[in-house]
């Protein structure tokens, strides 16, 4: 028999209902059924905290449905079903909230509240509950603090068998790396390093590969300074190169002259020949012997004086 979920008048999901043993437990927020199916029986609606909650609001009971509230409980009766719709109205119980979420605010409060049951009762005095209710909360209490004590232990002795761990496996990393950087040593001096790498099961030394030539200078550009020289500047990374060679041609000239070579990302040429018409600036990277293909070249152009 279906039942539908609502809030304020809307319909939010409609699941089946069957009768089971268990109490009834809805989400709320999200309106999701703990479950598939859902226990209408003579037991008390519980109000769970820690996520699993009674939905706030109306349990709208479908045609076909035979459902009536009682004081705190679901009933379930065996008469005609009936046609029409019914509401209920769910109601949020308060004891949990009497009782604390956290762990050392349960103990502390199961603490003091069971030694003043216990008073009560073995005064004379009438709560509800006798001793032998206490007597076994008391149990429960001396349960549950000796599991939180043994879990709390627990806990500490993890994170200080880690730090152990750790620093265990750290001291063996290093003297491993010790033996074979003693091993390879030896390997070195034999007149068959190979033999001696066999027979440990450890590899030879990798060849060292050879540095990639560096690439080119990017974004070259050209301009006048405030004394009318020529300021080249590139883009580059040291990892590139060493240093940078500047090249230059003249007008008239057949081919790239050096000019200079710098460190740093920029070089002022100080020779430009008065009277000259342009001048084309190419940048080179080096690395020791390497050396890289040739920047783009970048073209300034001068203007040159009217004649008298």
């Amino acid at each position: 028999m279906p039942v539908e979920l609502l809030r304020g008048g809307v319909v939010l999901l409609t699941v089946p209902i069957e009768l089971l043993k268990g109490d009834l437990l809805l989400f709320t927020g999200a309106v999701k059924l703990l479950q598939v199916a859902v226990m209408l029986l003579t037991v008390p609606v519980k109000l769970l905290q820690g996520g699993v909650m009674l939905l706030k609001g109306d349990l709208m009971e479908h045609p076909g449905a035979n459902v009536e509230p009682g004081a705190g409980v679901f009933r379930r009766f065996s008469s005609s079903y009936p046609q029409s719709c019914q509401r209920y109205r769910v109601q949020e119980p308060t004891m949990p909230e009497l009782i604390p979420n956290t762990i050392s605010g349960t103990l502390a409060w199961a603490t003091s509240h069971i030694a003043t049951w216990d008073t009560v009762i073995g005064g004379g005095g009438t709560i509800g509950i006798d001793a032998g209710t206490v007597t076994a909360l008391e149990g429960h209490l001396a349960t549950a603090e000796t599991d939180y004590n043994a879990a709390v232990t627990a806990r500490a002795d993890s994170k200080s068998a880690t730090v152990s761990q750790n620093t265990s496996l750290a001291t063996l990393r290093d003297q491993l790396a010790i033996a074979v950087s003693n091993i390879r040593a030896y390997a070195e001096t034999q007149a068959n390093p190979n033999a001696v790498y066999a027979e440990a099961n450890i590899p030879p030394r990798a060849e060292p590969t050879p540095a990639p030539a560096p690439t080119a200078p990017a974004e070259v550009t050209v301009s006048l300074n405030n004394t009318g020289d020529c300021l080249v500047a590139w883009r580059a990374t040291r990892v590139n190169g060493d240093y940078w060679s500047v090249w230059r041609t003249l007008a008239g000239e057949a081919s790239p002259v050096l000019i200079g070579t710098t460190g740093a990302k920029s070089f002022v040429d100080l020779e430009v020949p008065s009277g000259t018409a342009w001048a084309i600036y190419s940048v080179f990277s080096h690395r020791g012997s390497a050396v890289s293909d040739s920047s783009e070249p970048v073209q300034i152009l001068f203007g040159t004086a009217a004649a008298a």
